[in-house]
């Protein structure tokens, strides 16, 4: 890093003992010094990934004692002195040591070292958001990055020693895109053509906008008058509206309501006009994102409450139709729902249940992740996965996976395959097969159900055969 070269843990010469301290050579006076820091280090560990990007120290995993594999994530400040643990999202890499690590942009690759398998982190958002399976090529043992170009070096006893290059910049984010969820749900309510409305924006709909040639849009009261309260003032009681825009542009006008994008127009004018009706700063989708708190909390033009233990909360069918086809098929015309002003859910609790409810208004959980028991994110998982909200289940799915350690594993193993949540299943799976051997010996494997019990077993038997 810069003039120095920083060196963190590793295993005391001749000794079992691993350290946790941060020593650094200064390559100009050719001197090691051992450094006093801030903030709670890394535990002790060897055989770990490290590199520096934009000035920090990251470091990924490696071997604690008693053979406990990590999968954790720090980051070392050299101008604070100062180690952080980041809050990091989505679901990390399997527990390992020995992996390689290199940076590009603001992203860092973790190489896994049993296998051909490339992961990807972003630094900016501190999300696991990649994962590349190579199985063509044999396992590396070593990475560097050179510009967007990612080198990674492998040694076969069939092949020797070889280079592989792959470009970075070719890579799509794969992690779950929340915000485009809900921009693409929300937009589901918009009519799809002049006149014409999708069928649950016309079964859910209590407004028309009527253009300047007579075209009629069905609309969402609560979310009109949120979005653009300017446009039904002193209006608010009326079925129709007319609006002084033609059939095109009313319809991308629309278009901005329910999505915070404006869709195409006819003209300058036209557009022009929309952002009038819009504000002078129309603030796309983070204002999009805004008005569903906003509605979410003040509960305004509510046409549908819920009741959870002891909770209301006032919603509106069209956004929960729009996002939950838990929901969708509830208030559907064939149920007896469809008509009730009151729904009692009396399966989940109301804490939880609020956190997904905000995912579901405003794509985010309203979730202090420093403070929140991983107990209260399963319980949201639970509630995620019963509404089917496909965005919400990965982002709780995500959260939990960072609290999996040698006493959680077993227990959030069952809940996953109970659940049937994929990413959540394979990140225990992955996290108790590097650890087979410390948690074989426990309680809790003793009692873990016979069909997770022997696919545990099998999968650590196929690893340690691979290797």
């Amino acid at each position: 890093m810069g003039s120095r070269v920083v060196l963190f843990g590793g295993r005391l010469l001749g000794t079992d003992e691993l350290s946790n301290e941060m020593h650094v050579l200064e390559t100009g006076l050719m001197r090691w010094k051992t450094i006093k820091v801030k903030g709670e280090p890394p535990c002790a560990r060897h055989s770990h990934a490290a590199t520096a990007e934009n000035g920090d120290l990251f470091i990924f995993g490696g071997e604690a004692e008693h053979e406990l594999y990590l999968n954790d994530m720090h980051v070392f400040r050299p101008k604070e002195m100062s180690w952080i643990t980041p809050r990091c999202h989505g679901v990390p890499p399997p527990p390992q040591k020995d992996a390689a690590m290199a940076t590009s942009g603001t992203r860092l690759f973790v190489v896994s070292s049993k296998m051909p398998r490339v992961y990807s982190f972003d630094t900016a958002t501190m999300t696991w958001c990649n994962v590349i399976d190579m199985h063509f090529l044999p396992p590396f043992f070593s990475v560097e990055s050179h510009g967007k170009t990612l080198l990674a070096f492998v040694d076969s006893p069939r092949r020797g020693v070889g280079c592989f290059a792959l470009d970075t910049s070719r890579l799509p984010y794969v992690g779950f895109d929340h915000v485009a969820s809900l921009v693409a749900d929300l937009g589901s309510l918009v009519p799809y053509s002049t006149g014409t409305a999708a069928p649950e924006a016309a079964a859910l709909s209590d407004i028309f906008l009527v253009s300047s040639d007579g075209t009629q849009f069905s609309a969402h009261r609560a979310l009109v008058k949120t979005r653009l309260p300017g446009l039904l003032a002193e209006r608010e009681s009326e079925s129709r509206v007319m609006v002084p825009l033609c059939a095109s542009t009313t319809c991308a006008l629309l278009q901005y309501i329910y999505t915070g994008t404006v869709g195409a127009v006819c003209n300058a004018d036209d557009e022009s006009a929309i952002l009038r009706l819009a504000g002078s700063d129309s603030g796309g989708v983070e204002r999009l994102r805004d008005d569903m708190r906003r509605l979410l909390r003040s509960g305004a033009d509510s046409d549908l409450t819920l009741v959870v233990e002891d909770k209301r909360f006032e919603c509106h069918r069209a956004v929960l139709a729009a996002r939950s086809p838990f929901f969708r098929a509830m208030l559907g015309a064939n149920m007896k729902e469809r008509g009730e002003p009151v729904i009692e859910l009396p399966e989940f609790f109301a804490t939880s249940f609020a956190h997904v409810l905000r995912y579901i208004y405003a794509a985010d959980a309203d979730l202090d992740e420093t403070c929140c028991p991983p107990q209260q994110m399963a319980e949201a998982l639970g509630v995620a996965c019963s509404l089917m909200v496909e965005g919400a289940s990965a982002l709780f799915a995500g959260l939990l996976s960072q609290h999996i350690d040698t006493s959680t594993a077993l227990q959030t193993l069952q809940l996953a395959a109970c659940l049937e949540c994929a990413p959540l299943r394979q990140a225990c799976v992955d996290y108790c097969v590097a650890n087979f051997r410390v948690l074989c010996r426990t309680d809790e494997f003793k009692l873990l159900p016979k069909e997770l019990g022997d696919l545990l077993l099998r999968y650590y038997e196929a690893d340690e055969n691979a290797t």
